[in-house]
């Protein structure tokens, strides 16, 4: 009597592992299928939010490297402070030069973002395509 106890027992615990098993497998599944489903809306959403914090974030701090925006407020204004003749005609001059130079470098990092923008977007169709090539 107690073997046959011990017997049902035992197939019932076996059943149970097998259900949990089965509904383990299934949620494991079905979280999956969520997370793939779900990952090009976050990847052209919140990635493309993020990415442009990001850029936002570098182009300032290259803004308070080179001083980019204060010259150009003071770009009228005579170098130094010197308001004679040849403080008020050369200040503007300077600065001018000075701003062309400090142009360049900015324009290829915002090209740089761009592009890096670029590829970013690139990325899931990419390897979409590398899958199934």
């Amino acid at each position: 009597m107690v073997e046959e106890i011990w017997e049902e027992l035992e197939k019932n615990q076996i059943t149970f592992m097998n259900s949990i098993v089965k509904q383990s497998t299934f949620v494991i599944i079905l979280d999956l299928a969520k997370e793939i489903a779900y990952f090009p809306l976050w990847w052209y959403s919140r990635g493309v939010k993020k990415y442009w914090q990001w850029a936002r974030d570098r182009i300032k701090n290259w803004d308070d490297f080179l001083a980019f925006r204060i010259l150009l407020l003071n770009l009228h204004r005579p170098l130094y402070g010197d308001y004679s003749l040849v403080g008020i005609l050369i200040g503007p001059v300077i600065r001018t030069i000075w701003f062309l130079f400090l142009l360049l470098p900015m324009l290829i990092g915002l090209l740089l973002f761009v592009v890096l923008f670029i590829g970013y977007l690139a990325i899931p169709p990419f390897s979409i395509y590398m899958l199934f090539r």
